[in-house]
C-alpha cells in the first residue's frame, strides 16, 4: 500500500495477494484508510484505478471502489 497525505489523502496502490483476495481484505484496510482519513481533516480520499496486477480487470476494480462508496473523481483523471 502506498499512500500520500498531503494535501489530499490519495491512496496510489492497494494490492491483496491472489490467494487472498475475496476475503475482505481490500475492504478492512479501505475502513481503516477512511477511519484515518477523517479525523484528520480529509474530506476525501482519493485512489488510483491502475490494477498492479496484469490479472486484474480494470472494471472489477472499478466495481469494488463503487461498492465501498467510492465515486470518480472529475477532479483528478483516473482516480475515484
Amino acid at each position: 500500500m502506498a499512500v500520500d497525505l498531503a494535501p489530499d489523502f490519495f491512496l496510489y496502490e492497494l494490492y491483496v495477494i491472489r490467494q487472498y483476495r475475496q476475503h475482505g481484505i481490500g475492504k478492512f484496510i479501505l475502513e481503516r484508510l477512511v477511519e484515518i482519513a477523517r479525523p484528520e481533516g480529509h474530506p476525501a480520499i482519493f485512489v488510483r484505478l491502475r490494477p498492479l496486477d496484469t490479472g486484474v480487470d480494470p472494471e472489477r476494480l472499478r466495481s469494488f471502489y463503487i461498492r465501498h462508496s467510492f465515486a470518480p473523481s472529475a477532479r483528478i483523471s483516473d482516480a475515484f
